[in-house]
């Protein structure tokens, strides 16, 4: 489980808020992408198809981005 810390910025700003949102942001990727998936899984062939392939693999390429960016260096922290 993540841990939430509380640190303070230069500016003395906590950084709780810049911890927890990608966290969340996260987190509802998952459960939008357990959507689109369940949507493909019950879709014809054809353009309605597609078009859900496109959406899928664009939110998991910002979503594998982010947590990159983001999680993985707070994690090996």
């Amino acid at each position: 489980m993540a841990e939430n810390r509380t640190n303070k910025t230069n500016s003395g700003r906590s950084t709780t808020a810049t911890i927890t949102d990608p966290l969340r942001i996260l987190r509802a990727d998952h459960r939008e992408v357990e959507r689109l998936l369940d949507q493909l899984a019950d879709s014809d062939e054809g353009a309605e198809r597609r078009q859900m392939v496109d959406e899928l693999r664009t939110k998991l390429t910002l979503h594998m981005e982010l947590e990159e960016s983001l999680l993985y260096p707070l994690v090996a922290a």
